[in-house]
Formats: C-alpha cells, sequence, structure tokens
C-alpha cells in the first residue's frame, strides 16, 4: 500500500521543477522498479502530472490550457541593469508565448510555482516574466545556451555559429547582426590550460648594482618631468631593460592612490623592434613585478604579433588603460598599423591610449629617427608625455659622404639629455653579466673604455657625456 505522504512529496517535486526522469524518482527516493510503477500509476490518476519524455520517461507536471496572461497581468521584474530590460524587450518582440515557455523548458513549472506561493495565484506566466527568468537564468551567458541561440538565429534569419566562443568574432558578429547588446557575446575566456608545466619556483631578483640604482634614480626623476626626453645608455648586459621596468614600477606605484585604484596617466607604451625583445620586456616587467612588495596592481599586455589583433574581442581589457596602471608591450609597426586603421576599434584604442599615455619608451633608442617611430611620436605622443630611449650605443652610425654624424645629430634632437652612470663600471658590469649567464660575452681589455664612450658629435672623452649632461662635452 502507497503512503499518501510519499505521493505527495513526489508530485510536489515534479510540479514544482517541471518534470523529473524515472532515474531522478528511483535515486531520490530509493524505490524498486515495481514500486515506482505502482507512484507512476497513482500519480497519473490523480490527474495533476502526465507521463514525461519518452527518452527519459518519468513524469512531468501537467500544463494547464489557460489563456496566456497579458503584460498588465505581469508581476514586476527583478531586472537591475539596462541591457537586461533591453534584452527582455527584444524576446518579448522575437518570440510568441509558446516558443519563450519552451525556451524556458521546466523553469516554467519553478516561476508558476514560485508566484503561486507567492500570490495565491496560479495562472501562466506573461511573456514578460518569462523572457525575464531566461535572462535572469543566463545572464551574459545568454547565447551560451545552443536552444536560445538556434531560436534567435531563426528569428532573426541570420546563420547561426556552430560553435560558441565567448568574446570571440563569430559571437559579437552573430551579436550584432541580431541587433542584441554587445555584452551578450559574452566576455573571453582563458584557452585551455596546457597539459603538463615546468614549475622552477619563486624567481628572486638580486639587488640592482650602484650604477643601475643610479641611472634608475636618474631615470624615475626624468620621467616625472612633462614633456621630457632622455636616452640611457648602459653597456651590453648591463641590465637596461630590468633598470627601466623598475623605473617604471617605482614611478607608477608612486602615483598610484589606493583608495580609488585608480592612477591618472598610468599607461606605458614600450616600444621593441622584434617579437623576441618583446618578449624579454614582457618576462621581465613580470619578474619584477612578482618579485616586488607593495607595488601598483599592473595590467601588462603582449600588444604584438598574433596577440590582441582582435580589438573588439580585448576591448574592456583595452579600455582599462584610461584608468589603471597599465603596460602595452608593442613592436613600432603594429602601433603604426593602429594608428593608420579606419575601424572604429582602432580609432577608439588609439584615442584612449593618447589621452592615457604617461610615458613613451623605446628599446634599442638608436634606431628611433627611423620613419616609423616619428610616425607614432606624432600621432600618440603629446607634448607632455616624457619619452626615453634605451640602448648601448648611442649614436647612430650612417654613411654620408657630407656628414658621417647625421645620424647620431638626428637622434640628439630626439633626446636631448643623456643618462649613464658616473662611475667606472668594470667589475659591476661583470657581476651582472655572470648572473644573468651571459657567458657568452667575453670580457675584452676595451671593456672601460667602451663603458666611457666618446661623444659621438665631437669625438671627446668627457666627463660631462656622463649622467645628466647634455650630447656636447
Amino acid at each position: 500500500m502507497l503512503n499518501d505522504s510519499l505521493l505527495q512529496e513526489i508530485e510536489d517535486s515534479i510540479l514544482s521543477q517541471g518534470e523529473l526522469s524515472k532515474q531522478d524518482i528511483l535515486d531520490t527516493w530509493e524505490l524498486e522498479d515495481a514500486e515506482y510503477q505502482e507512484v507512476r500509476k497513482a500519480l497519473l490518476h490523480r490527474g495533476a502530472v502526465t507521463s514525461g519524455p519518452k527518452r527519459t520517461g518519468g513524469l512531468a507536471a501537467k500544463r494547464k490550457r489557460d489563456h496566456a496572461p497579458s503584460a498588465e497581468e505581469a508581476t514586476r521584474p527583478l531586472l537591475t541593469e539596462k541591457w537586461e530590460v533591453e534584452v527582455v524587450t527584444y524576446l518579448m518582440y522575437l518570440f510568441q508565448h509558446a516558443d519563450l515557455e519552451k525556451l524556458l523548458g521546466s523553469l516554467v513549472y519553478t516561476v508558476r510555482t514560485s508566484r503561486t506561493a507567492m500570490t495565491g495565484e496560479d495562472r501562466r506566466g506573461t511573456k514578460q516574466e518569462l523572457a525575464t527568468a531566461l535572462v535572469l537564468q543566463h545572464g551574459i551567458d545568454l547565447l551560451s545556451n545552443e536552444q536560445i541561440r538556434i531560436a534567435v538565429g531563426k528569428a532573426c534569419k541570420i546563420k547561426v555559429p556552430q560553435r560558441w566562443h565567448p568574446g570571440g568574432r563569430t559571437a559579437t558578429e552573430f551579436v550584432a547582426k541580431a541587433g542584441l547588446p554587445s555584452l551578450l557575446a559574452g566576455l573571453p575566456r582563458d584557452d585551455m590550460a596546457p597539459p603538463s608545466e615546468y614549475l622552477e619556483g619563486r624567481f628572486t631578483l638580486r639587488p640592482l648594482e650602484d650604477f643601475q640604482r643610479e641611472v634608475s634614480a636618474a631615470m624615475t626623476a626624468v620621467i616625472k618631468i612633462s614633456g621630457e626626453r632622455s636616452i640611457v645608455s648602459l653597456p651590453t648586459g648591463a641590465g637596461k631593460t630590468r633598470v627601466a621596468v623598475e623605473s617604471i614600477r617605482d614611478w607608477l606605484t608612486e602615483r598610484y592612490d589606493p583608495a580609488t585604484m585608480v592612477v591618472s596617466r598610468g599607461a606605458v607604451l614600450w616600444l621593441a623592434d622584434t617579437e623576441e625583445l618583446c618578449e624579454q620586456a614582457y618576462a621581465c616587467f613580470k619578474q619584477v613585478w612578482e618579485a616586488s612588495t607593495q607595488v601598483a596592481p599592473l595590467l601588462l599586455v603582449r600588444f604584438w604579433g598574433r596577440y590582441t589583433q582582435d580589438l573588439e574581442r580585448h576591448r574592456d581589457a583595452l579600455a582599462k588603460v584610461l584608468h589603471s596602471p597599465c603596460v602595452l608591450i608593442s613592436t613600432p609597426q603594429r602601433v603604426v598599423n593602429l594608428l593608420k586603421g579606419d575601424s572604429a576599434q582602432a580609432r577608439t584604442v588609439v584615442a584612449d591610449l593618447r589621452k592615457s599615455l604617461g610615458t613613451l619608451i623605446v628599446d634599442e633608442a638608436h634606431r628611433a629617427a627611423a620613419p616609423s617611430y616619428r610616425e607614432i611620436l606624432r600621432g600618440l605622443v603629446t607634448d607632455g608625455t616624457p619619452v626615453v630611449g634605451l640602448t648601448a650605443t648611442p649614436f647612430r652610425m650612417e654613411y654620408n659622404p657630407k656628414d658621417q654624424d647625421a645620424g647620431t645629430k638626428e637622434l640628439s634632437q630626439l633626446f636631448p639629455r643623456l643618462i649613464e652612470p658616473t662611475q667606472t663600471l668594470g667589475d659591476s658590469v661583470r657581476e651582472v653579466r655572470t648572473s644573468r649567464s651571459c657567458w657568452r660575452y667575453r670580457m675584452r681589455s676595451s671593456l672601460v673604455r667602451t663603458i666611457q664612450p666618446r661623444c659621438p658629435i665631437t669625438g671627446n672623452q668627457s666627463a660631462s657625456f656622463a649622467f645628466g649632461g647634455k650630447w656636447s662635452s
């Protein structure tokens, strides 16, 4: 003999969830197959439920054939965002009442049961209530649901992406063609994690040498000066990138406001000729920040090659240059292409970067007189933006029968101030090179002479050519 309380419990569960499969009922109430058949027969006789789908068996709530209510009968929707209201309105326009019920599936019964419990009124949901339930259920991932995506595509008569990559190009195009808010394209997700990783423990950076600290302090000082242009010169293997990165770290951290998590003009554009140099700079920024404490949080962006080519997909991250500490590492050609781009996304990125650019760093700056760099200086750098070059050779060798120093003079016009250490660096550079595993660099007897270079214009060797000096003796 079946227990009435058991039947009522199973029936209530079916009515609240819309349906339960045979296996759900067997597992939840620990029934044998014979007991299940008795329960099924009894509940069908009571009339509140009907047979479930053929593929799963079980039982489903019986849909009442009452009228579809008007919008006036709707309860107040639980929407807080403007885009949610827009999507609900759009879904009501796009679909019939029965279509919305089908898309909502078993949740239809949950909505109905909840309303009945709260108001005592048992009726079908309005189109507004059903559309609201859909939006609340899925959020910005609404179109990640294949059934909803296919229904939208069919109603709008547009091609439906077979695979859905949130934030991707096909998702963005589909949302735009459907006339839905761009937010429904979703946010880009990281690629699948690699199957294995090689772990080496925490990277610990050696403290800067005295000559590096001297140059770093000088660089930090000059990038605080509006519109200042300077060039930092250190011998190959003496840690130019590390010195520059620590200077940028100190500059950003000093200007960062932890209370508001905002920094004014806190974007840094780092230019390097090759992707290999870009990757080295990226690794250095990562190591310095991970080895530092009490620093400004940093958005570090690979902005070269195939990275961030889809500007629309990366719109949210790139928009942070307006108010967050941010470093974009790029090749000059990528930025030139961006300046020449005629798409709305390219224009937006350029405008944001120009407005927020706090400093421009040019790696291998002896090439900075090239047309591509000049185009960037004209297109992005305002009068108040500091520009710093990095090089081991602060001169540009260029054959010109009339003036062999033409390239160097041109470069000195771009960077009037020269920054380099005042002290003798022989032993210090040797230690830095050794610590960086630069075994391929052999120490030559001319090392000290190259550390105290001759002025590229006059040929004289002078102390005024050191830190803070001008390009003259």
